[in-house]
């Protein structure tokens, strides 16, 4: 066999376009055109009245061709239609899922101090894991954690921060582990968590003073100490 044999076979339908829709646009224009054709090849008026007979045949073969092609794309439309349904009922399974192991693995309690040293660390954590905050480096992050807490505790109350970080958390853990390229939901989210649990043991130790300042100090005390 030609190893380049499979080069040259054409693509299935519903491959070489990207969408249903693009199908039923193609589909639409050979309507039109199987239209303005069989127009055309109307001997008994118009400008049919003025093409041999050969001419006549030629086009009605078009049309019979353009009507057969229309047919096989309409079937691609429906598979095509079929495959993205099934992708979108698998995606909002995946972020139902996702969302429901998030909130169970991290939910939004912050009421005692050592959920908000838990919560912080997991914040710091994910920042290092290039998964919230990405774009800031761990000294920015931590930075702008003490700005965060000072501008809004002193604004809203520190409970206010807190559910705000958390739910940042959240989000990103969602964003995570919904994503297909790794694995099931269950499957990263174990994952995150084991590289979330040695990042957090190190962060109680190296950042102790910060984690005491966050959970312990009054906001108005943030800000003079973050100067």
């Amino acid at each position: 066999m030609n190893a380049n044999a499979s080069i040259d076979e054409p693509l299935p339908l519903e491959q070489m376009f990207g969408s249903a829709h693009q199908l039923r646009v193609y589909k639409t224009k050979l309507t039109r055109t199987a239209v303005v054709l069989a127009d055309l090849a109307n001997p008994q008026g118009g400008l049919g009245q003025l093409l041999k007979a050969d001419e006549h045949a030629v086009l009605n073969q078009s049309i019979a061709v353009i009507q057969s092609f229309s047919q096989r794309i309409e079937k691609a439309k429906e598979c095509k239609l079929q495959d993205e349904k099934a992708l979108e009922q698998a995606f909002n399974a995946r972020q139902a899922q996702s969302w429901k192991l998030t909130k169970a693995y991290f939910p939004l309690m912050h009421e005692t101090q050592e959920q908000q040293v838990n919560g912080l660390c997991m914040a710091m954590s994910l920042n290092q894991l290039g998964l919230l905050k990405p774009n800031k480096t761990a000294s920015l992050f931590k930075a702008g954690l003490l700005k965060q807490a000072e501008a809004l505790g002193r604004n809203y109350g520190s409970e206010y921060f807190f559910h705000e970080l958390f739910s940042d958390c959240q989000s990103a853990i969602q964003e995570h582990i919904a994503a297909p390229s790794t694995g099931t939901a269950q499957h990263s989210l174990d994952e995150l968590h084991s590289r979330v649990t040695e990042i957090s043991q190190g962060l109680r130790q190296s950042e102790k003073a910060l984690l005491l300042l966050l959970t312990k100090t009054y906001p108005s005390q943030i800000a003079e100490r973050a100067c």
